[in-house]
Formats: structure tokens, C-alpha cells, sequence
């Protein structure tokens, strides 16, 4: 069974009654949009030895909301994308990537060696905002040029988790990589280029004291990784 499908049938298993896995069985069968999503998290489960997909599996159902925040299964998903990472890692060749395990102290989310040395990477994920979700319950007309350039409100939301990152990182390392999981409020990308201009002087205000890689969505179709790439 492919691992994403395995996390979906344990918590059917010992979850039946949460209101989530409740809507996830009622949503079946999948649209082609869900599915692209399952097949680029089974992608990345697939990169995880068999100790980091036991350590991302109890950390994972560590993370089930019992009640319904507004914001589905968020916990559980912005930890799940710490496989994104993680394969991410593997791609770009470097070796022994695995989960650094939950304690009491905060610690970055990833331990990896890159030609010898040892690295660590801590994994973010900024979801859409709570305005953002408000317009879509009330399901009325808007003009999409609000859209048009990231708000101080998200960068506000950046910079704080950027910082929280760095803090984890530091009883670690004095850099390390930030890897950022962004999903913006406008989901059909028709401001991207305004976006990326925006994310790069991010960047480069930061790249001093950590390497940021910012992935738009899951789906990952752009990325950037420094202050001038793009992919």
C-alpha cells in the first residue's frame, strides 16, 4: 500500500468518528486535483528509510485534531510536509537525511550530511490566511486585485516564522537551511512574477545567517532557493 494511503487507512482505523477523515470519506473518490497532491506526498514518502517513516508516522498521528479549528487537519499537514523536505535533501544528493525526534527543547525538524558535514533544516509551512478563509465561506464576489501583492500581514506571518526557525536552527547549528512551504491566499498564481520579486529581497536580507527555500505549494511547480533562482 502506497504510505500516504497507509496514514489515511490508520486513521479511518483508529479515528473513525473525526470529523475530518469523516469529510475525506464523503470526498471519495478523489478529484484530480487531491490526487495530484497524494501522488506528490507518496512521492516523497517513498524517499523515507524505514526509521524516518516510522518517526514521521507517530509524529504525524501525534498531530490529529479531535476538533474542528477551521482549518482541517493543519497540524497534521504542515508536519507532512516535512517529507517534502526530506526528499528534497535526498535530490539533491546529500546523505544519512533523517527526522531529529520531538523532545522537550526545540530542535530543528531535519538532520543531514552534506560532504562530510552535518546540516540541519527546519521545515515551515504558512497557510492561507484567516480573511482568506472567511471569503471563502461566505462564498460572495470580490475583486481578485487584492490578490495582487503580498500583504504586510504575510510578511509580518514570514518574518515571525522565519525567526522562530532560526531560533530551532541555532541550538543546533549557526546556519542551516529554512525550507518554507508557502500557500498564498490566491490560488491560481496570476501574480507570481510580483510574488518572486517580493520573496527575493526576502531572501537576500536573510542569506547571511540561513539559506530560506521557499516552495509555492505542495505541488512545488515554482520554487526559489536563492536570491536569483527560480525553477
Amino acid at each position: 500500500m502506497p504510505r500516504f494511503e497507509d496514514l489515511i487507512s490508520h486513521i479511518q482505523q483508529n479515528f473513525p468518528k473525526n470529523y475530518w477523515i469523516i469529510r475525506w470519506n464523503e470526498s471519495q473518490p478523489p478529484n484530480q486535483g487531491l490526487i495530484d497532491i497524494i501522488n506528490i506526498y507518496n512521492g516523497a514518502l517513498s524517499k523515507l528509510d524505514e526509521e524516518s517513516w516510522k518517526e514521521i508516522k507517530e509524529k504525524l498521528f501525534r498531530k490529529i485534531n479531535k476538533k474542528d479549528t477551521g482549518r482541517g487537519q493543519a497540524d497534521f499537514f504542515n508536519t507532512l510536509n516535512e517529507t517534502l523536505a526530506y526528499e528534497y535533501l535526498i535530490d539533491i544528493g546529500n546523505d544519512y537525511v533523517s527526522f531529529i525526534k520531538e523532545n522537550k527543547k526545540e530542535t530543528p525538524d531535519i538532520v543531514y550530511t552534506n560532504n562530510g558535514t552535518i546540516n540541519y533544516c527546519e521545515v515551515k509551512t504558512i497557510n492561507i490566511s484567516n480573511e482568506e478563509i472567511l471569503r471563502m465561506k461566505n462564498e460572495g464576489t470580490f475583486d481578485t486585485c487584492i490578490y495582487s501583492t503580498l500583504t504586510e500581514n504575510f510578511f509580518s506571518k514570514l518574518e515571525s516564522t522565519i525567526n522562530k526557525a532560526k531560533h530551532q536552527l541555532s541550538t543546533f547549528t549557526s546556519y542551516g537551511l529554512i525550507y518554507i512551504i508557502l500557500n498564498f491566499d490566491d490560488f491560481t498564481n496570476y501574480y507570481m512574477d510580483i510574488y518572486i520579486e517580493q520573496l527575493r529581497s526576502l531572501i537576500q536580507k536573510n542569506n547571511d545567517c540561513c539559506y530560506l527555500y521557499f516552495r509555492f505549494g505542495v505541488l512545488g511547480k515554482i520554487n526559489i532557493h536563492d536570491e536569483y533562482t527560480v525553477d
